[in-house]
């Protein structure tokens, strides 16, 4: 039986703002990965995926292109969740794995946009989650996998369907909070301009630019992991100089950065860092399943004469300035003002010059690339088309779950995010079972191996010097 006819209704909505602006991007998955000791059982993850399916309403549904473009949720038709399972060769063999599915589009018309992979031994099992960011964020993926473990646990456990989750939209978000007043001017020139020239993309479209892009960008992630020891050093080392872990490791990011690449091109200067907006919003979601982040990006041109700490209080001192809840709900608002089509409008602007003359979709999209309009001039103008911002930390901070689920040891958590041409490193930071664990995602045409190579070295070692 489909999960989704257990739900009482068919449910359907329209993608919000911020959900739209990722769903025709090519490279916008969100992953999990669980590390347990003991051997997971086939038969019962499949049970455990089917019980979370159920529990949560954006795990039922697929994405609908009506006539006019507007995208909408829908749990009717929608198909099983997929499930792959291999087995596990090395402690790598899980980048490998993702690396290997990122090139596999999800099937948007026809099934929820995320996919388990298990990587299997007797005595260490990988459990992979591949999520499209317009469902999820990684802390929710995070939580979706503390399910799933649950489950696999007691297997007897009965499924604890949740309501519809809260929505991050207008209601939601505190009467005091608005979007940019001024950006909105400037949007509703643009929505102007692209109605008079408006193109509708469908799956075909999107399967085009997804195939161009992998075909010229090569996703690389490194993994960077401190044993509890080294973890506990780290946080009594920021208690200590009374900062926080993520300001801290987001210094550290910046100094290993100008260490390797100084400060020479500017996109150096600019780094960003995720929020985690349930708790802001006026009723929190908790932990149900869906998209409650937000971001902000940053100047900060890194001082290299003067001690790590200091640097690391100048930095924090302007995170607080900039990296505050209401701003971060307003921009999400702020995203509204746009056109939905004309978000997808943005992402085949860029992408689909990339699209080879073999491909189905070549007259249309080459024809809609090579056309100088407002599009053309928002993305040259915001230098969309480059390398724009040096690094993104997305840190998941300490997630509180239980180590033991059954016979299975929960031994670490990792997160990993893709890698863009804008965003040269995507970093991503998880502390579970008293270890942190730091991804370092990125595309081999933005950066070189070599350099990052040379990045996680000058990293590791000032970790060691600074918050060993």
């Amino acid at each position: 039986m489909n999960p989704a006819s257990t739900q009482d209704k068919i449910y359907e909505r329209k993608l919000l703002a911020h959900e739209r602006r990722p769903f025709r991007g090519p490279n916008a998955n969100v992953v999990v990965n669980v590390r347990l000791k003991g051997e997971v059982s086939p038969g019962l993850l499949k049970a455990a995926v089917r019980k979370v399916q159920q529990r949560h309403r954006l795990l039922n549904v697929r994405v609908i292109v009506d006539k006019a473009g507007e995208a909408w949720f829908s749990s009717k038709g929608a198909q099983d969740i997929p499930i792959k399972i291999f087995p596990r060769h090395s402690d790598e063999h899980w980048i490998e794995k993702c690396l290997e599915e990122y090139r596999i589009p999800h099937e948007f018309d026809k099934r929820p946009p995320i996919r388990f992979i298990l990587l299997r031994t007797p005595e260490i099992s990988d459990l992979i989650i591949i999520c499209h960011h317009m469902i999820c964020d990684a802390k929710s993926l995070a939580y979706l996998a503390h399910d799933v473990l649950r489950h696999l646990g007691d297997p007897a456990q009965e499924c604890e369907v949740l309501p519809d989750p809260p929505l991050a939209n207008r209601d939601n978000i505190p009467a005091h909070v608005s979007g940019n007043r001024l950006a909105k001017l400037s949007i509703k020139r643009l929505n102007k301009k692209w109605d008079k020239d408006k193109v509708i993309f469908d799956e075909k479209d999107y399967r085009n630019i997804f195939h161009a892009y992998w075909r010229h960008f090569t996703p690389r992630a490194d993994a960077l992991e401190l044993s509890e020891a080294q973890t506990t050093r780290l946080v009594a080392r920021c208690r200590e100089q009374e900062m926080t872990v993520n300001t801290a490791l987001l210094a550290a990011l910046m100094a290993a950065q100008y260490a390797v690449q100084g400060n020479v091109e500017k996109y150096l200067h600019r780094a960003g860092t995720a929020m985690d907006i349930r708790k802001h919003l006026v009723h929190n979601p908790g932990k149900a399943f869906g998209f409650y982040a937000g971001g902000v990006i940053l100047n900060f041109k890194y001082p290299p004469h003067r001690p790590f700490w200091d640097i690391a209080r100048a930095l924090h001192h302007k995170l607080e300035k900039k990296f505050k809840p209401q701003d971060i709900l307003s921009k999400i608002l702020t995203f509204g003002y746009m056109a939905p089509t004309l978000y997808d409008g943005l992402m085949f602007k860029r992408y689909g010059k990339l699209v080879h003359p073999d491909q189905s979709r070549y007259d249309k999209l080459s024809t809609f690339c090579a056309h100088k309009d407002a599009l053309t001039s928002f993305i040259k103008a915001r230098k969309q088309d480059q390398v724009r911002v040096g690094l993104v930390l997305s840190n998941l901070t300490r997630l509180d779950l239980p180590r033991q689920y059954g016979q299975l040891e929960l031994d670490k958590m990792m997160f990993l995010g893709a890698g863009t041409r804008s965003y040269q490193k995507a970093v991503g930071v998880v502390t579970v079972s008293g270890k942190l664990t730091m991804m370092i995602g990125y595309v081999k045409e933005s950066v070189s191996s070599r350099t990052m190579a040379d990045f996680k070295a000058s990293l590791q070692d000032l970790l060691a010097r600074e918050m060993g």
